[in-house]
């Protein structure tokens, strides 16, 4: 509490102080003369400019005339803020009493406010429109066109007023909190086909309920209502109880007319009472013309004031006004004791320094948190999430961290080169030295210069950028969540993180999985020796279920294959790509398409009765076996029959051999017995098909017969016709005698 407390008067009593040391410095310069002069007045006769302490001399010795005049000039107006403390003490006024916050704030503000437009609603119409087209946030969810030419746009929002339906007023009840407004609630959506209202304060919400009377309206706390919807829809009957109704309305009132008194109210003592002059007693509705102010989509956001620049150079400033409060003290006291006119000079001269010294510092520090700032506000940010971001998140996250780390190079080193200046050393000499402190730093200080090339050349040839994923050459993946100055941050995927010095990263291989354009899927699928025939046809069904799947890329290659044979094993291989979108590359994303793809070939090789090998498939050949094994016989040759039980490589030690022969003998058993079921089934099946086949014999030979007799019986009939044709056709050509005439 002290701490606060001290915090808390600091914050009055510092500018307090400096405005008195200011009045202390007017009342001598209003004063009478006095001889010699001191403090304030003293400093006044000596400027404590740059140009007059001698500071730029090494800076400025090698410009031109007319460079050097405007330089010198453009310095002694910078050194006015520095020279007088009326400044500083206008700036720790301005951010201990927060008023730098308000007026950023209010910045914005403004500015938001500058990008909105009116519009003006003439009739109901419009008004209704308008309701229905705005969400629970007051956001336009379509366009609208106004019966006066306007139009609404998509994404507006409503900023005055607040509220464009009608207003529903309740009062005269013995609990004041209920007197209130209630407005139309849409994210509530309906209750018994009728809307519900919200009061203005969010506490109570008026709602429909069914009772076996008929409907009423009735008034109940939010967290009652919510927990009964969340429960589902209330049972029919009075729902009091369950709703928690503190107002209830007489049966069949209609909401939207006034007044609608004679409201039971809920009393303390749990009873409920008829209040005659109580009830909805007010409908305000808009008064036409209504004149709308809406925010456009495009409009500026308002940045909270912890991620504003002015906050960034907040501490610099108060560290800055502090420390001139400090050393003016010292200074008012140092020459307070000066005894001579030198020595006050001297003193004056110094204070100079040191006042410049402090300017530049906080002047670099506030820079840094400035190119710091500007960096989190466009960054990605780290790596919290174990997901592959983009190639073009990537490329920008490096341009910004370089681009960065340049500023804040350059603003170092100008820093450094003008405390020099300051202390009066010269830079030509500090750089022309000898060679022997250049070689005392090159042997202590090699490692770390090293680490800070190395991070400089990391930023300048981006290789990666903070956030992606990377593997090391040794085999360590994870992402990088930090580059610093002389290590880099690497988060593994178990969490743990990996420090490794930046001079090892520029020399050793390093894959940056994050701007990988697509993902590959990659299958082998393995399926039985005896499957062989049916390979073409799956192969050719997963070739057609790839080239249709529509989170595939179409450009990259798509390839399925029978590659190889192995020992007891038939390969299909498979490989394509994910489309190269940023959504498509993510882990999340990937591992569904690889999912989806495996699960629809899997049901491919399962659809033509294929099945995946195993080390322990049981190879059977030759027909005899199978007669020998549906007999229960054993084979007389070995030989054909071929047993292949393929266990891998045999890692166990002798005491193991047991067990696994047992293994072993129960394997075979079992397959055996699969293998014997699975013959039978298919002699039963032979023996259906071979029956079937003989009784088609059979009828054939029917049908043979029967068309032979056919044929013997229409030949028959056949020579008997032409007999009788033959006969007639003779008996017609047959001569007729000619009859005597006698003579």
């Amino acid at each position: 509490m002290a701490g606060m407390t001290w915090h808390r008067r600091s914050k009055v009593l510092l500018p307090m102080a400096l405005l008195l040391c200011q009045m202390g410095e007017v009342w001598q310069l209003l004063g009478p003369a006095r001889d010699p002069p001191h403090g304030r007045s003293a400093r006044r006769a000596t400027s404590g400019d740059p140009a007059s302490i001698g500071i730029v001399e090494p800076l400025v010795n090698q410009l031109p005339r007319q460079e050097r005049e405007t330089f010198m000039g453009l310095l002694r107006f910078l050194s006015l803020p520095v020279d007088d403390f009326w400044f500083s003490a206008i700036l720790l006024i301005l951010v201990r009493f927060q008023l730098v916050k308000r007026l950023v704030m209010a910045s914005q503000q403004w500015r938001r406010w500058l990008t909105t437009y009116c519009r003006r609603l003439r009739s109901q119409e419009d008004v209704a429109l308008l309701i229905d087209a705005m969400d629970p946030n007051q956001v336009l969810q379509k366009t609208i066109r106004l019966s006066g030419g306007g139009w609404l746009r998509q994404g507006a929002r409503l900023v005055s007023p607040t509220y464009v339906g009608d207003v529903l007023e309740l009062g005269g009840f013995e609990n004041q909190a209920l007197n209130t407004q209630f407005l139309l609630c849409k994210s509530e959506g309906l209750q018994h086909g009728h809307p519900v209202y919200q009061s203005r304060n969010k506490e109570f919400l008026l709602s429909c309920a069914a009772t076996a009377e008929g409907k009423v309206w009735i008034v109940s706390p939010d967290e009652k209502f919510q927990q009964a919807k969340n429960q589902g829809t209330p049972p029919e009957g009075w729902p009091l109880k369950r709703l928690g109704a503190l107002l209830v309305s007489p049966v069949g009132a209609h909401i939207m007319e006034a007044p609608q008194l004679n409201w039971q109210e809920l009393n303390v003592d749990g009873k409920w009472k008829v209040q005659k002059n109580a009830g909805l007693v007010k409908i305000r509705r808009p008064t036409l013309p209504l004149q709308v102010r809406l925010l456009p989509p495009t409009a500026p956001s308002i940045i909270e004031y912890s991620d504003s620049y002015v906050q960034a150079v907040e501490r610099p400033v108060v560290a800055w006004a502090t420390c001139f409060l400090i050393l003016e003290a010292f200074e008012w006291i140092f020459l307070r004791k000066a005894s001579t006119k030198s020595l006050s000079n001297r003193i004056i001269k110094f204070m100079s320094r040191l006042r410049w010294l402090l300017t530049s510092s906080c002047v670099s520090l506030a820079l840094f948190r400035l190119s710091s700032r500007w960096k989190e506000r466009r960054s990605r940010g780290k790596a919290v999430i174990s997901d592959v971001l983009g190639v073009q998140s990537s490329q920008r996250e490096a341009r910004l961290s370089a681009l960065t780390i340049l500023m804040q190079t350059l603003v170092l080193c100008s820093w450094w080169i003008w405390v020099l200046a300051i202390c009066g050393i010269k830079v030509g000499r500090l750089l022309l030295s000898t060679s022997v402190g250049a070689l005392l730093l090159g042997f202590v200080g090699r490692d770390v210069l090293s680490n800070m090339l190395s991070c400089l050349v990391i930023y300048l040839t981006q290789p990666f950028a903070q956030g992606d994923w990377i593997t090391l050459e040794q085999g360590q993946d994870g992402w990088a969540e930090e580059i610093g100055l002389f290590y880099t941050k690497v988060i593994q995927w178990d969490k743990r993180p990996l420090y490794v010095p930046n001079f090892r990263i520029v020399q050793m291989l390093v894959q940056n999985n994050s701007r990988m354009t697509n993902r590959r899927i990659r299958f082998d699928f393995k399926v039985r020796l005896q499957d062989i025939p049916k390979i073409p046809a799956i192969v050719k069904e997963i070739e057609e279920t790839i080239k249709n799947h529509p989170q595939i890329d179409g450009i990259t290659h798509r390839l399925v294959g029978w590659r190889e044979v192995g020992d007891y094993f038939a390969l299909i291989w498979l490989s394509c790509y994910t489309k190269s979108t940023e959504q498509d590359i993510k882990l999340s994303h990937y591992i569904s398409v690889e999912q989806s793809i495996l699960e629809r070939c899997t049901a491919i090789i399962y659809k033509h009765g294929a099945d995946f090998a195993s080390s322990t498939d049981l190879t059977l050949h030759g027909d005899t076996i199978s007669a020998q094994i549906l007999e229960g016989s054993k084979p007389k040759d070995a030989k054909a029959s071929k047993v292949n039980i393929k266990t891998g490589e045999d890692r166990h030690t002798q005491g193991d051999v047991a067990s696994r022969e047992r293994e072993l003998h129960d394997t075979r058993n079992a397959v055996l017995q699969a293998s014997e079921e699975k013959l039978r089934k298919q002699v039963i099946e032979v023996e259906k098909k071979e029956k079937e086949l003989n009784s088609k014999e059979q009828e054939l030979k029917e049908k043979e017969q029967r068309l032979a007799a056919l044929e013997a019986v229409e030949a028959a009939e056949t020579e008997a016709t032409s007999g009788e044709e033959t006969e007639a056709w003779e008996e017609k050509t047959k001569p007729v005698a000619e009859p005597e005439i006698a003579t």
